[in-house]
């Protein structure tokens, strides 16, 4: 078969994630808010002692209208602000090095990592 006339590849990847999110938030008054946000991520597409990732956030608000006169032209007024970290993990089989270009079998994928072994996975 040419091809030119594949235009459908087969492949199979692995990959885990695992998550835990959390969040608090506080207010004052009905005037202040504050929210903090924290989310861990463990991948098995990153190296085994960097496999987790933190990222947090943290969010405020402050509604200065409520210190207006009730007359004020400014019925409803809010400040706010945040601050966010973020991450991504890699794909699958991406932080892998190799010497050689990986040689692709059907749905099997071979490094040859010296001349009298090869890998299949």
């Amino acid at each position: 078969m040419l091809k030119t006339n594949q235009f459908f590849k087969d492949g199979t990847s692995r990959k885990r994630l695992v998550g835990f999110y959390g969040e608090y938030g506080v207010s004052y008054k009905n005037m202040a808010y504050l929210t903090v946000t924290g989310r861990n991520d463990w991948s098995s597409t990153l190296p085994v002692k960097e496999h987790s990732y933190f990222y947090p956030s943290v969010s405020g608000s402050f509604l200065f209208s409520e210190l207006l006169p009730k007359d004020s032209p400014i019925s409803y007024g809010k400040v706010r602000a945040s601050w966010a970290k973020v991450g991504k993990d890699a794909d699958p089989y991406a932080t892998l090095t190799y010497v050689t270009s990986p040689m692709i079998y059907g749905n099997y994928v071979a490094w040859v990592t010296n001349i009298q072994q090869v890998t299949l996975i």
